[in-house]
């Protein structure tokens, strides 16, 4: 989750270029496509391959377009309740970023589309809303549910 959080603040930054947009795209796609697989099956090769590949894009598109409100929050939340960072991600993520795609939703409608969202008959609104739900989808699918988001806070009294 933690990468996919790299590639979307990266897509959504105001510091992008045309570079990190290009490596922040393939790592969401990457991440769609393998993701759930690489947490279902640690010992296939392929697809510990491809989001290793995810990750070294993500890397790439956040040393050069900066990282956001998502990873500011996360790496206190982690350091104050000793929780994974990854989770502090899927926890937030869903949040800030609902908030930041009302500054640019046609970039979030792009993401809605990078995780394989058809999108094609929606306002760009309602596409942009629909990367906010596979995100949520996603954490759900490896493990971080919306109930565990939720009752995660409350028990940090967050």
């Amino acid at each position: 989750m933690d990468v996919l959080t790299h590639c979307v603040e990266s897509y959504a930054s105001i510091n992008r270029n045309p570079i990190t947009d290009a490596q922040a795209i393939q790592g969401i796609k990457l991440i769609s496509n393998y993701l759930r697989r690489t947490v279902a099956n640690g010992h296939d090769i392929e697809v510990r391959t491809n989001m290793s590949y995810a990750s070294i894009l993500a890397g790439m598109a956040f040393n050069n377009a900066d990282l956001g409100y998502v990873h500011a929050m996360a790496h206190q939340l982690g350091g104050q309740y000793d929780a994974p960072h990854g989770v502090c991600c899927a926890v937030l993520m869903p949040t800030v970023e609902k908030w930041n795609s009302i500054s640019n939703p046609q970039r979030f409608a792009d993401i809605a589309k990078f995780l394989g969202g058809n999108i094609e008959k929606l306002t760009v609104m309602e596409a942009a809303d629909k990367a906010i739900e596979a995100m949520i989808r996603i954490s759900e699918d490896v493990g971080i549910p919306k109930k565990y988001q939720i009752s995660w806070c409350i028990a940090r009294r967050l």
